[in-house]
């Protein structure tokens, strides 16, 4: 700036000196001399400009850090002093740090890394951020140094700039409990300044800064307005939507108020914020069924509204004018009140949600991965205000109506056919003139799409005014209109360049074979020449292969640039398209030229090709640069990866065996089996079984319980399915039964010679134990198996290890092979699993992992997401994915390949067909990358804690759309293949040249009718092709449908009207099997099948009528052709051409007549003479008579003008026309082979179109697997759902028992039910799965169509569907299922029959029993008012009887039938009972026994094993709940075991007392009323 100022002085020092010497004619001189004025204009306008610039710097000590800071990370320069040591030292006494730089809106991340080595003496400090928001000169930085004491810079007319940083550290830590050591101060720039030039500055600040910080200060000047309200409001609910969610504090001060303590105007503005964004949810997101975002408690409307006055006063002095500014203290008081009221605040807040805040290594890392986001994904800063999203809805619902209505594609497919008209109306192809019509068509594309715009645009216009559209919105659907013009224009223009590319490689081969024809006629011209080629075939061939290569060179050169003006159309065409997925990365250059150079014109079916791992080195250094995974929070769109997260080790290790990451890798696994081996144990009763026995009962003589533990011990013969004697058995239960006190029995037993020893020494000898190699035995987890080595102390149990993860395969497939293994030779008594993470430096990362819990450890949530990322890396997960990836484009444009021509990709032969750019293709691809990423991918990592970032997610996508560019552009590079496609031309024109040079006209004749009838056909094929093409896309189209109208027709077809002998067919079986076990697959290849069944049928029909066309036409000229070599047949000698001509006629060239001749011979062909036969000579008129011929009648018009004049010529006639003769007879006698192809008639679009819009959404519902059949077009706002209804959760392996399937659809299910999805076996309410899985709607409004579902699948199911799953599950499963009918009845209705079994057995006299029979009263009396349950009482000691059969519950009347007789315990008797009663009374949708006592008995193992063979039905109904007033009773546990693996519940209760069955029984019946296990 100096410098202009400089040499604007010299200016006026040159004009002074002219005005002295020339006083008079200055003026006049000055006005001549325009170069002078004009310089003084530059530099003045120049000058203006650096004032400008100048006025917009803030030069202040960041600038000289900056420079400093700079001078560190070069090279070239050696600082004596540390910056990062000066900057600290200078932070510890108060000082400010630049943290954002306003100028570039850049963090320098890395001196920041360095800067915390100093802050941070120790890693485990935690840090508060609290960070300043507000408008321009709000006084932003003044509070936060009235509160903090900071030294932020808060002069009149100094504004921050960015975001300047103050650590403060904390001296008395216990004022606030010791939650954090140091607070992290951030003071930004205003919003809305004027004279901020970025658009998006006040978005990505504020976002940035609530994304990053734990208390937010909204710092409001005087009151809240519209600007700063709309911009609070889009930033809040951006936040909401973003994976890291919002979990910041917000604190408001309004600032600058008279009336500050009245908070309550205040408080009103911030509830109209809440109420704003609480509306905005509920019109927009209340159909995914999700609890909505209470926005008036995140902005805390309740208690954190401050008002603050002013930080000084304005007094005025004696003189009137005077006015002193005076530092108001009691502002300073309030603001630091309420500041650390506002801190402690939030510490409330902490403690309520048991979280912890982070260290400055963290929260730097938070700082990068929200700057990468919303720097790199732009659709983050598209709103700025409420207002604009709601409108945004309302217009994208009109725009897609708009666009979808307009037949735009149809509009390009007609200007690329008049292009082709266009291009072969031409007598000549000549560069120029191909390159003319492309620039014509060009013109003419972007005219049309522009008339197309300027229309769409009007009617855009008139919506935004009818429905008051803001500016911003419609300026983002104009330009949105402006990028799908784009695509479309650049899609047709992109087809244009193939259809001119396929020319110029005509005219090219042309241009070779007419420097061909000109070294021909330089021979011929030159005698010299003609001497030295004539007759020498070998000259001939020499020059010819020279002319050739140059050819060959030349065509070399075009085609590379037409590779390179070809792949550029690609990008931008795919860039239009794919726009939504943009990854803004200072890469893209690098890919784009790495690709275009080294791996698009690589073969990708080329075995030895590297090209995949050459992509991802390529690629990887995206996963370093940007942040790819986040901890999983407890947002609302995260539940459903938490559940994963959370399951069982177990589970996840035997998932992650085929997934990207091995978690098995990560854990050692011990499985220490206790066991007892087979071979001992007949030993063991002959010998040591009566001695354990009295040793037992020695050490448990004190209890007063003694019988109970005699049953315990011979449940042993039970366990081990040992035989004996029942009558002996018998014997010794009445011996131990019938002592009336403890006392006596104690002393029954004890003695060695009593009755008990003697019953026992006769039954011992009965006990037989079968030692079967297939008798499997496994009593962990038992109560059996944990008491075994207590009581059968003589029996030797020994311990066997096996590390299952050891193994080759699945982890619990080794398990189970063990296992088996073992049942051989021993019974396993107990299992003990150890599963450790292995030593490494994730240790303790994946400790948690194994066993997560709520409170999640600080490190892990902080460190380990990067730390994934480096495993990632490292143990080759990265690789997987992103080869996934690759090779699920590759097979989906394979296969479109495929469908055309496989052999064609596979031997790299190019075919022009295949090039079609198709952005159904695309977008279906684009869609299972998606759907990939949301189901299968993240589903994976969630197992590790962590899912992708949004910009994770991000560069998948765009990594997807460089590999569909390769894939594209491959289809149409054909440098390669040059030398090969023009061999075979190379040997006919050789043929030709020879022919010519050694003048043998009746050679040149062959080639000219071979060519002739060659272009013939072309001619006609193309003819055809453009006649019928319209008929066939609309045959295509007959098929068309949406997805939920091909699933309806489907279910129909499959599932409704069916009837019980369609199931004795094995076709039908098998596919309604895959329909309902796979729907999505079903669907997709279904979709596939029939849209290439009509794509085959209209090729085949439309091949059958092009053959029988061309057949007939050929056979028409053919006869022609035949009459006319009658006439000529019998020539001994070939007649020259000349020779056909009067003498007078011969004034012109040999070609003249050449032509002449030929145009005479093709309308002889044709049956229609039209040119004069008088110049012929008279004996030869009769030849071409047109009486001679008959007139070709056909739909095929061939302008033979267009012929090239070099090909309309005759050399020898007889020989031309016995070549055609015989051309045509090659072709009729080969015509059957004639088909069209796919792309002939570009139906590989019209594919691709019709399968992207039948099948849909690739969504499958997480709970029952039947596919979401929803339209797929509006990707953001888009809900999933199953309009033709869910389907039976069973069918896909859902058991609400060991062996009993759900039979419920989603749309049954109440909110209370209890269930488990497909992804996990995390049992959860309704209500939560729902929750989880927001996105999904699973229940249809029309209660109709529910209705008609309920209908369809109940009779599916129980005509045979049922059946069929429950063996497909049988095998699937590896044990029996049991099929049950689907009943009419809602969940809602309860119809249950109750029966309730109590024991009245001598201990149970007195207050055990009035406790008894009240809990069993109060649980019937909770049953009173539901109408269909139903009450049975068995009451039991050493019998059983019924009190209550089958009867309504009424409370008064069962009151007086329960009562006490007392006795001894046995459980056989009231559990007959029990089955009588369920065979005797039927109809009822479950069983529920409440079994209650407070003994042991023998078990009834007769009785039980008639329970397992009531019917399959009856069985899935049955519901046992025992409870024993024992710690352990080996009986029970027992007969549970045994109804866990037949009926479709069991459990058992200990050490229940009398006065619990109560508590216990309601909670059961309030279950069964309320809620389900489905």
């Amino acid at each position: 700036m100096i410098n202009q100022t400089n040499q604007l002085a010299k200016l006026k020092q040159e004009k002074q000196k002219i005005k002295q010497k020339y006083p008079n004619s200055l003026e006049k001189q000055c006005q001549d001399n325009k170069e002078i004025k004009s310089k003084m204009s530059q530099l003045k306008q120049e000058m203006d400009n650096n004032r400008q610039n100048i006025s917009r710097k803030t030069v202040g000590l960041q600038l000289f850090w900056r420079e400093l800071i700079g001078l560190r990370k070069s090279k070239n320069y050696y600082l004596e002093i540390d910056p990062v040591l000066i900057l600290y030292q200078l932070m510890r006494k108060g000082e400010s740090l630049e943290f954002l730089d306003g100028d570039t809106l850049s963090i320098d991340t890395q001196f920041l890394l360095d800067l915390e080595s100093k802050i941070t003496q120790n890693k485990k400090q935690k840090i508060l951020v609290i960070s300043i928001l507000g408008p321009q000169s709000s006084g932003k930085s003044t509070i936060l140094n009235k509160i903090f004491g900071c030294h932020f810079w808060a002069s009149v007319g100094r504004c921050t700039k960015g975001i300047d940083l103050q650590i403060l550290q904390v001296q008395n830590e216990e004022q606030f409990q010791n939650h954090f050591d140091q607070i992290l101060i951030l003071d930004t720039e205003g919003l809305q300044n004027p004279n901020q030039n970025d658009p998006e500055f006040d978005k990505k600040i504020a976002l940035f800064v609530l994304s990053i910080s734990d208390i937010i200060i909204i710092n409001v000047k005087g009151e809240i307005n519209q600007q700063f309200k709309s911009l609070v409001e889009m930033c809040i609910f951006t936040l909401g939507h973003l994976k890291n969610g919002l979990s910041v504090f917000l604190s408001w001060f309004f600032n600058q108020n008279d009336n500050y303590k009245n908070v309550e105007p205040f408080r009103q503005q911030i509830k109209d914020v809440a109420q704003d964004l609480n509306i905005q949810w509920n019109e927009n997101y209340q159909e995914q069924q999700v609890e909505h975002i209470d926005y008036a408690e995140i902005l805390d409307i309740k208690d954190n509204i401050y008002g603050l006055g002013f930080a000084s006063d304005q007094k005025g002095w004696q003189k009137k004018d005077w006015i002193q500014s005076v530092n108001n203290h009691t502002f300073s008081e309030e603001a630091y009140r309420q500041g650390i009221n506002m801190i402690q605040q939030f510490i409330q807040k902490l403690q309520n949600q048991k979280d912890s805040l982070n260290n400055f290594s963290h929260f730097l890392q938070n700082v990068q991965r929200n700057w990468e986001s919303i720097e790199k994904l732009p659709d983050l800063l598209e709103f700025s205000e409420i207002m604009q999203h709601q409108q945004n809805l309302v217009m994208k619902k009109h725009f897609d109506e708009l666009w979808n209505n307009q037949d735009i594609r149809q509009v390009g497919v007609n200007l690329i056919q008049e292009a082709k008209l266009q291009l072969q109306s031409q007598q000549q192809i000549a560069f120029q003139n191909i390159r003319q019509i492309k620039q014509e068509q060009e013109n003419k594309i972007e005219q049309t799409n522009q008339q197309i715009k300027t229309h769409l645009e009007e009617k855009m216009e008139t919506f935004r005014s009818e429905n008051k559209i803001q500016k911003k919105i419609m300026q983002k659907y104009l330009e949105k209109l402006k990028k799908l013009i784009e695509a479309l224009e650049a899609d047709c223009k992109l087809k244009l360049l193939n259809l001119i590319q396929e020319y110029e490689r005509e005219y090219q081969q042309k241009k070779g074979y007419v420097q061909i024809d000109n070294f021909i006629q330089e021979v011929l011209n030159d005698q010299l020449k003609r001497k030295k080629f004539q007759g020498n075939d070998k000259e001939i061939e020499s020059e010819f292969k020279k002319k050739w290569d140059e050819f060959i060179s030349e065509t070399e050169r075009q085609s590379e640039s037409q590779y390179l003006e070809m792949i550029k159309a690609q990008y931008k065409a795919l860039q239009c398209i794919s726009n939504q997925f943009i990854l803004r990365t200072k890469n893209e250059q690098q890919y784009i030229n790495y690709f275009r150079n080294e791996i698009i014109k690589q073969n990708p079916n080329n075995e030895q090709s590297k090209e995949q791992e050459q992509i991802f080195q390529l690629f990887k250094q995206e996963f370093s640069e940007a942040e790819q995974f986040i901890f999983i929070n407890k947002k609302q769109n995260n539940l459903a990866y938490l559940d994963i997260f959370q399951q069982k080790i177990e589970e996840k290790l035997e998932k992650s065996k085929a997934q990207f990451l091995d978690m098995t890798q990560f854990y050692s696994q011990k499985s220490i089996y206790q066991v007892v081996a087979k071979q001992e144990i007949q030993n063991y009763l002959q010998n040591q079984f009566q001695n354990d026995f009295q040793n037992y009962f020695k050490k448990y003589e004190k209890q007063r319980n003694i019988k109970n533990y005699y049953y315990n011990f011979l449940s042993l013969l039970y366990y081990l399915q040992i035989k004996y004697d029942e009558e002996l058995k018998q014997e010794l239960d009445n011996i131990i039964n019938n002592p009336t006190s403890w006392q006596q029995l104690k002393l029954l037993i004890s003695s060695k010679s009593s009755q008990v020893s003697e019953a026992f020494s006769k039954l011992k000898k009965s006990l037989k134990f079968y030692d079967n190699d297939t008798l499997e035995l496994d009593f962990s987890g038992k109560q059996f198996g944990q008491t075994f080595q207590d009581a059968y102390q003589s029996l030797k149990v020994i311990k066997i290890v096996d590390s299952p993860l050891n193994g080759v395969g699945s982890a619990l497939d080794n398990s189970q092979k063990f296992r088996q293994q073992q049942f051989q030779k021993y019974i396993i008594i107990d299992t003990e699993i150890e599963i450790k993470p292995n030593q490494n430096q994730f240790q303790e990362d994946f400790n948690y992992i194994k066993s997560p819990k709520n409170d999640v450890p600080y490190n892990f949530r902080t460190t380990f997401p990067k730390q994934f990322n480096e495993i990632m890396i490292q143990q080759n997960g990265w690789r997987k994915l992103y080869n996934e990836l690759y090779e699920l484009i590759k097979q989906e444009i394979g296969y479109s390949k495929s469908t055309i021509n496989k052999q064609a990709y596979q031997n790299n032969i190019e075919d022009e067909n295949i090039s079609s750019f198709n952005p159904y293709l695309i977008t279906s691809i684009i869609q299972k990358v998606e759907n990939n990423i949301k189901i299968k991918y993240n589903n994976q990592f969630a197992q590790y804690g962590v899912i992708l970032t949004d910009v994770g997610e991000r560069c998948i996508f765009y990594y997807c759309i460089l590999i569909i560019w390769r894939f594209l552009c491959y289809q149409r590079w054909n440098l390669k293949n040059i030398q090969q496609k023009h061999q075979h031309n190379y040997y006919t024109e050789l043929i030709r040249c020879k022919a010519e040079i050694n003048q043998d006209n009746q050679k040149q004749s062959c080639i000219k009718a071979t060519e002739l009838v060659s272009k013939i056909q072309t001619l006609l094929k193309n003819q055809f092709l453009d006649r019928t093409k319209k008929e066939v896309v609309q045959q295509m189209n007959q098929v068309s449908m949406s997805n939920v109208e091909l699933i309806a027709k489907l279910d129909k077809e499959l599932l409704i009207g069916l009837n019980a002998k369609m199931f004795e067919d094995e076709q039908f079986k098998k596919k309604i099997l895959s329909y309902t076990t796979d729907h999505k697959s079903f669907i997709n290849l279904y979709i596939l099948n029939i849209l290439k069944q009509v794509q085959d049928q209209s090729l085949t029909e439309y091949s059958n009528k092009y053959r029988k066309e061309l057949s007939l036409y050929l056979k028409s000229i053919k006869k022609n052709a035949k009459i006319f070599f009658e006439y000529i047949k019998n020539q001994q000698k070939e007649v020259k051409t000349i020779k056909y001509f009067v003498e007078d006629a011969k004034q012109k060239d040999k070609i003249s007549y050449e032509n002449y001749l030929f145009r005479l011979f093709i309308q002889c062909l044709l049956g229609k003479i039209e040119d004069k036969i008088d110049i012929i000579e008279d004996q030869y008129k009769e030849i071409f008579q047109l009486s001679n011929y008959h007139p070709v009648d056909n739909q095929f018009k061939i302008n033979w003008q267009l012929f090239d004049p070099q090909d309309q010529q005759v050399y020898n006639l007889k020989s031309f026309v016995e070549t055609l003769i015989q051309q045509i007879d090659l072709i009729l006698d080969s015509i059957d082979q004639i088909r069209f192809k796919q792309t002939e008639y570009q139906l590989d679009i019209e594919f691709e179109k019709l399968k992207l819009q039948m099948n849909g959404c690739e969504y499958t519902c997480p709970c029952c697997n039947r596919k979401c059949d929803e339209d797929n077009d509006d990707v953001i706002n888009h809900i999933h759902k199953c309009q033709n209804g869910h389907q039976i959760r069973g069918i896909n392996g859902i058991l609400i028992s060991h062996n009993s399937p759900s039979l419920y659809t989603c749309e049954e299910i109440l909110d209370e039910c209890i269930l488990r999805t497909l992804e996990t076996n995390v049992q959860k309410t309704w209500k939560e799965v729902k929750k989880a899985h927001s996105n999904w709607n699973f229940k249809n409004i029309n209660e109709a169509k529910n209705n008609e579902n309920r209908v369809k699948w109940k009779n599916v199911w129980n005509i045979g569907l049922g059946k069929l799953i429950c063996q497909h599950l049988k095998k699937s499963l590896n044990h029996e299922i049991i099929f049950s009918q689907k009943s009419d009845f809602q969940i809602s209705i309860s119809n249950i029959h109750y029966i309730l079994i109590l024991d009245d057995s001598g201990s149970m006299q007195g207050v055990n029993w009035d406790n008894a029979k009240n809990g069993a009263l109060h649980c019937i009396k909770s049953l009173e008012n539901v109408d269909c349950a139903k009450v049975s009482v068995i009451i039991f000691n050493g019998d059983a009887r019924i009190v209550v059969e089958c009867q309504k519950p009424n409370y008064i009347q069962m009151s007086s039938c329960i009562s006490y007789k007392g006795g001894n315990t046995a459980f056989d008797p009231p559990f007959n009972l029990a089955l009588q009663l369920i065979v005797k009374y039927k109809g009822f949708n479950k069983i529920q026994i409440l079994f209650y006592t407070d003994g042991e008995a023998g078990y009834p193992q007769t009785t039980i094993d008639k329970f397992c063979q009531l019917p399959p039905q009856i069985r899935s109904l049955i519901n046992l709940i025992a409870c024993s007033g024992e710690k352990s009773s080996h009986s029970l546990q027992l007969m549970i075991q045994k109804f866990q693996q037949n009926m479709q519940q069991a459990s058992l209760r200990n050490s229940v007392q009398p006065i619990e069955i109560q508590k216990v029984w309601t909670e059961v019946v309030s279950k069964n009323i309320h809620s389900q296990l489905v």
